[in-house]
């Protein structure tokens, strides 16, 4: 759901090479049901092609995956034995900030 990075692109303002990043649109991946609706090819050599298609048809993912509802628990940080919380932000661009990160 977050991508697959593919290949870098090289740009000449950039100090370093930018990640190309192959991603569903955020409304094809709002909802599990519209996820198990997405259509892949399947990797069956047996299986009958498609009318005007020459390759393998494209199975839905709900045919080829289980959905698990499971609850995960959360972090919790400590920094001298205390409880804190992270604030993580980019201070930097293309223009610098003037606050300085510690």
């Amino acid at each position: 759901m977050s991508g697959q990075s593919i290949d870098l692109v090289n740009k000449p303002r950039e100090k370093e090479d930018v990640d190309l990043l192959l991603q569903l649109p955020r409304s094809a991946r709002t909802t599990p049901e519209e996820l198990l609706a997405l259509r892949v090819r399947s990797g069956d050599a047996n299986a009958l092609p498609e009318p005007g298609s020459s390759s393998a048809p494209l199975v839905p993912l709900r045919e080829l995956v289980t959905l698990e509802r499971t609850l995960t628990d959360k972090s919790i940080y400590h920094k001298n034995l205390m409880p804190v919380t992270y604030v993580i932000g980019d201070v930097a661009g293309v223009v610098e900030s003037p606050v300085y990160a510690s």
